[in-house]
């Protein structure tokens, strides 16, 4: 699991990169109540290896976070995040691939 929160060298570009990310994607799951989802080839084949799940702030992301450090969330609840799950499918989790 990765937390991917906004960054730059001042507040101004902290404050801008929040904005792009809410106004571009972050809106756009949550209307669409969804997760971003890609599917990512193991090297040298077309089949799956890793599943990648973006989710905004949502339930699922923030009981995610509370059950891993509840600090944390409490830390990050008022900034633009993503939570990030990096998942292996279940051919390459017996590596059947």
């Amino acid at each position: 699991m990765l937390l991917a929160l906004p960054c730059g060298r001042t507040e101004v570009d902290v404050v801008q990169q929040s904005a792009y990310l809410q106004s571009g994607f972050i809106t756009y799951l949550q209307q669409k109540q969804a997760a971003g989802i890609v599917n990512i080839a193991a090297p040298g084949t077309q089949q799956a290896a890793y599943i990648v799940h973006v989710f905004p702030s949502c339930e699922f992301a923030n009981n995610s976070l509370a059950q891993i450090d509840a600090q944390l969330l409490k830390k990050v609840s008022e900034l633009t995040y993503l939570v990030i799950i990096i998942a292996t499918t279940a051919t390459s989790a017996t590596g059947s691939l």
